[in-house]
């Protein structure tokens, strides 16, 4: 029998008559690495507790523990970046991701997982370069395959290039190919249609796959959101409750549900208003700290009447996710309903180095707060903010700019130049249509 080593390099073996030592072949540093490793697994094992219980600060210093004391345990590095995504901590997660390819430069994983955060810092060109070796070296890989066709759909619709949209089409065809039973493949397939211009097409495809899969929740929702340009909104929001109804624990589903909500029509959906007023509270129960839906709820209810109630949860959206764009928005949009200009320009003047980096709908109404209250601040802000949209070809931005500070003119010249690109996205056809409208209601 004998006695595990402590380090030294001797091993005591034990008898029951006196014996000599014998010199273990280890080494002297064996015992110390035995405990390093061992250290790092309960680290591991903390960050995944504190996971599981919500708290995404502790599980991230936790695994960060882990990777100092063990480098080398890859799966340490997706669990980081993980809980790092969830915070919105996307620099950070991309660092973590980064790291690791640099320890494994095929984990297949971790090239498709730098997606999230570069999609978050519109770090196109890295999330394509590493894209791109991924589906190289595994063209059947269903998951870098998504992505890549995530990002060629992002680079088309932000840049308004149609190139990269046509580009997309093929990749969307090989997801429909390789898992003809997943919705996030035909709804893929749709939303490069969709934004081609072939919305019916798209339509009739999400329909057969919701006819043929009923209890797919992520299918309805996918009919929901491609839907919008030829379903009317009593339909749509049938196939948002029913995804609801499928996966009331989804965060997507939920969120799908009171967006459709705010696309119910004026008159002759009161049972439809009333189910989402029933379910509001339940809704909020289940997903009290995701950012996204409780930014919805609060659109809800300003849209719906209760405004203040609305200003609490979009502060609420904002305290869970202070640099994501949609609590910012939905902060911005409240409080310009409540004509509350002073506090939006205290909330957001300060929040970005240059205002006219703010997220274009934040922008905009940042730009109309200091028009009502006459701040100085407000011609130079336009000038930089339409530098900005020109140096990114965004039509919309510079006529909704235009249109916010009442030059009604130029704002008309910018929509009508923007619908004259061909194809044009549906989501930006609408905007531009809108700011045409609200533009001659002003007359």
């Amino acid at each position: 029998m004998w006695r595990r080593c402590s380090g030294s390099g001797v091993c005591w073996r034990l008898r029951t008559r006196p014996g000599r030592p014998r010199r273990c072949t280890a080494s002297p540093s064996t015992g110390w690495r035995a405990t390093t490793a061992a250290a790092a697994r309960a680290a591991r094992l903390e960050g995944r507790l504190r996971a599981l219980e919500g708290d995404s600060e502790g599980a991230a210093a936790a695994y960060q523990r882990a990777l100092e004391l063990d480098p080398r345990e890859k799966g340490t590095y997706g669990d980081l970046s993980r809980v790092l995504g969830r915070r919105s901590r996307h620099e950070e997660q991309l660092e973590t991701l980064r790291a690791l390819l640099q320890f494994d430069p095929y984990d297949m994983e971790a090239m498709a997982a730098t997606y999230l955060p570069c999609a978050a810092l519109a770090r196109w060109d890295e999330a394509l370069r590493h894209l791109d070796r991924a589906h190289a070296l595994d063209p059947s890989d269903y998951l870098c395959l998504f992505h890549l066709f995530q990002v060629r759909m992002n680079v088309g619709i932000r840049q308004a290039d149609p190139r990269e949209l046509e580009r997309a089409l093929p990749l969307a065809e090989r997801l429909v190919r390789l898992a003809p039973n997943l919705s996030s493949a035909w709804d893929s397939f749709a939303w490069v249609c969709c934004e081609l211009g072939r919305a019916e097409e798209a339509i009739e495809a999400l329909l057969q796959f919701v006819q043929d899969h009923p209890n797919d929740p992520e299918g309805h929702a996918a009919l929901r959101w491609r839907g919008r340009t030829v379903l009317p909104g009593i339909e749509l929001f049938a196939h948002a409750r029913r995804a609801y109804e499928l996966a009331p624990g989804s965060w997507f589903t939920c969120w799908t549900f009171l967006v459709a909500a705010l696309g119910l029509p004026e008159a002759g959906a009161a049972a439809e208003r009333s189910v989402v007023a029933d379910l509001l509270g339940s809704i909020m129960e289940r997903h009290p700290n995701h950012f996204q839906v409780i930014a919805a709820a609060a659109h809800v209810c300003r849209k719906w009447g209760e405004p203040e109630r609305g200003l609490h949860l979009a502060r609420r959206a904002m305290a869970l996710a202070p640099d994501t764009e949609e609590a910012q928005t939905e902060l911005a949009r409240t409080l310009a309903s409540l004509g509350r200009w002073n506090e939006l320009i205290a909330e957001f003047g300060t929040r970005f180095a240059q205002p006219e980096d703010l997220p274009s709908h934040c922008l905009v109404l940042y730009g109309k707060a200091l028009r009502h209250t006459r701040h100085a601040r407000a011609d130079a802000l336009l000038e930089a903010a339409l530098g900005r949209a020109a140096q990114r070809q965004d039509d919309l931005l510079e006529a909704r700019l235009y249109a916010a500070w009442g030059r009604e003119e130029e704002a008309r010249v910018a929509c009508l130049r923007g619908l004259r690109i061909s194809p044009l996205a549906p989501h930006r056809r609408a905007w531009l249509q809108h700011v045409l409208t609200s533009l001659a209601e002003a007359e």
